[in-house]
């Protein structure tokens, strides 16, 4: 499976405080809510959020986790 790369920078476009396909979908980040998609940790996060239904890198994770998030299967 080729996955679509999103990076914490992106999540700046995101004011949800949940992250999904269909959040990033509804953020114009995605043009298809069923396209693979993962977490990449470029960036930063400075908010929490809660990161379901895609897979996040192990980078991606420290920093959604350390900003006080947390990620969810």
């Amino acid at each position: 499976v080729t996955f679509l790369a999103v990076t914490l920078r992106h999540l700046a476009k995101v004011t949800d405080a949940e992250i999904s396909p269909a959040t990033l979908f509804a953020a114009g980040i995605l043009k298809n809510v069923d396209e693979p998609v993962k977490l990449l940790g470029h960036g930063e996060i400075t908010r929490a959020v809660t990161v379901r239904g895609m897979p996040v890198s192990a980078a991606a994770k420290v920093k959604v986790e350390a900003a006080g998030g947390r990620v969810e299967d």
